[in-house]
Order: structure tokens, then sequence, then C-alpha cells
């Protein structure tokens, strides 16, 4: 079976069709691709558009996309996991490994919530730029309003529509994992993917929609417009001859 590679287009469209031209030549069994598609370059929604013409269902981009984050996350989270076991291997201090595997747990959980949530974001927008901007503006006011959740009783029932209510490690470590927290990490991360995989899906159509009604809105006006002549800058006259 043949699997073609591909990444780091950086928005660089021309390269891209050079590529897709020679896997079609190819024709490889599957194509794989890695990620790094718009992130700056000349043409990053060009760029996007060709990917989106390819074969491939919506769904499964989104999904894939998905797997991407959730594994990638795994690796760091286990990473960090396997750095404090050595430690406490090296070192002993009395403790068990267990709550900060815990606590880890809980950070992958957040990051996948915080990952859909880039995902959402990104099924509105043609180029990397506005998609990172929502999400890290929604990022810093979910932490923002967590912190003076705390701290001001005015706003006090609002912390709960923060993500990072759910997740501290301090008490992770000293009381464990809640039950309810891991629930609420988990259902926000499966409800904005499934919001992701909607928008995604219907986005295409929405934007059809205003632009058929914008098309007929300036057609509408322009009639209006010419309905009136004293506002309407006269033709110049025909040439007849010289």
């Amino acid at each position: 079976m043949q699997v073609a590679l591909i990444s780091d287009m950086h928005g660089n469209r021309v390269a891209l069709e050079t590529v897709v031209a020679a896997m079609e030549r190819d024709a490889p069994d599957r194509i794989v691709c890695l990620g790094d598609v718009a992130v700056m370059g000349p043409d990053p929604a060009g760029t996007m558009d060709l990917l989106g013409s390819r074969p491939v269902r919506r769904v499964d981009q989104v999904l894939a996309a998905t797997c991407s984050i959730g594994v990638g996350l795994a690796l760091v989270v286990g990473a960090a996991c396997a750095g404090t076991a050595m430690g406490l291997a090296v070192r002993p201090l009395g403790v068990s490994a267990w709550p900060f595997l815990q606590v880890a747990g809980a950070a992958w959980l957040l990051f996948m919530a915080w990952g859909a949530l880039g995902l959402l974001a990104s099924a509105t927008q043609r180029e990397s730029g506005p998609a990172i901007a929502w999400t890290s503006g929604i990022m810093a006011f979910s932490f923002v309003l967590e912190y003076l959740s705390r701290i001001w009783m005015l706003i006090e029932p609002l912390r709960s529509l923060s993500l990072f209510a759910y997740y501290h490690p301090p008490e992770i470590v000293r009381t464990g994992l809640g039950i309810s927290n891991a629930l609420c990490l988990a259902g926000a991360a499966l409800t904005l993917t499934i919001a992701a995989v909607v928008v995604f899906l219907l986005w295409v159509y929405v934007q059809a929609v205003i632009l058929l009604y914008g098309v007929e809105f300036t057609a509408a006006y322009a009639r209006l417009r010419r309905g009136r002549p004293d506002e309407v800058p006269a033709a110049p006259a025909p040439r007849t001859g010289l």
C-alpha cells in the first residue's frame, strides 16, 4: 500500500498544487496530512480551499484533527508523567505518583476541551489567524472569570461557566479527581467536538445563503436607485460620429 505524507504547507498554494498533481499522477492508496497547513504563508485561504476541494468528508477532517489533538496531548502528558515518576524514583519524597497521574488526566481533558473549541472556531474561518484569536480570547476570558469569581462574590455564580473551575491541581493532589469535574470536562470536550462537526458541515451552506441574499439585496438596491433618476448620474450620450 502506498501512503503519501504531506505537511508544513504554510499557506503556499502554488507548491501544494504541484504536490497534489504528483499525487494524482501516482495515485497513492492513502494521503495523510500532518498539519501546518495555513499558518502564515502567502495564500492561507487558497491553500485551505485547495485541500477542502479534495474528496474527503468534512466529518473525517474534524475527527482526524480531534484524534491528532488527543494523541499529541497524550504524548505531552505522558512525558510529564514519566518525568515525575523518574523524579520520585531517583529521590523518593514519600508520596505516591497516583495523584500526579490524576492531575495529568484532568489536564488532558481540559486541553481536549480547548482543542475542540479551537476546531469549532476554525470551522467558521478560512484562515488560522482569526480562529487562533477567538480561541485565545475565550481561553483568557475563561481564566479571568474563574479567578475573579473566587475573590468577587458578585460574579461567583458565573464560576461554573469557566472550564478552569473544574481543574485545580492542588485539590486533585489532596482529594483526588472528582467524578463530577472529570465528567464536566469530558462533556465539554465532546459537546464542542460535535458542535465543530455540525458547524463545519453547515457553514458552507450558511455562507452560500448569505452570498445569495447579498446578491439579491445588491440587485434590489440597484433597481431602487434606478427608480430615482435625480440621484443617479446621467450616462454620457453616445457618439454619433466624428
